[in-house]
């Protein structure tokens, strides 16, 4: 059966609206039921697109690191730049996307890992397949500094207080 754009609309629509539920609830606290009704699509089109709800897991997060790794490599490749301002540029990507303030939710690879990996293997391998692409990329990026001179690791250690000096006691001069 050809693919129609109404029904590639649809099958995004139910990873959406998955991906969104399950990155605040997890993956077991999901139902079907939820996520059809976000997605706003009626039961029986679940299964015209995915076999199982583990088949639909694992598509979601194959969909997920599909973007993840999109938007890394629009960050990793750009030119003009060296390696260590594009990774820098990740970094900072990261923390503005994936940190701290209303992190729960962001990172599907972390709210799922743990709860998965014994449930599925297909999502499990997702998972890994994942996850090692983006630190192959990581890995790839520091290694082109380190090339092209510009990971040089420079530590400045800050001075020490004297009190630190002498296990919390101040120290006579």
């Amino acid at each position: 059966m050809p693919v129609t754009t109404r029904s590639t609309d649809t099958r995004r629509s139910i990873l959406d609206a998955g991906q969104r539920i399950m990155a605040h609830k997890g993956y077991s606290a999901v139902g079907l039921k939820e996520m059809l009704a976000e997605a706003g699509v009626p039961k029986g089109s679940f299964y015209h697109f995915f076999d199982s709800k583990d088949a639909f897991g694992e598509a979601m997060l194959k969909s997920y690191f599909a973007d993840y790794l999109t938007d890394m490599d629009r960050i990793l490749t750009r030119s003009g730049e060296s390696a260590a301002e594009r990774l820098m540029a990740y970094w900072q990507h990261w923390r503005q996307t994936q940190s701290v303030d209303e992190c729960q939710g962001k990172c599907l690879a972390v709210k799922l890992g743990a709860e998965v990996a014994d449930l599925s293997e297909s999502m499990r391998l997702a998972l890994k397949e994942g996850t090692e692409a983006i630190v192959d990329r990581i890995e790839r990026t520091i290694a082109a500094g380190l090339e092209d001179d510009s990971s040089r690791l420079t530590v400045t250690l800050a001075p020490w207080p004297r009190s630190c000096m002498t296990c919390g006691s101040a120290r006579a001069s």
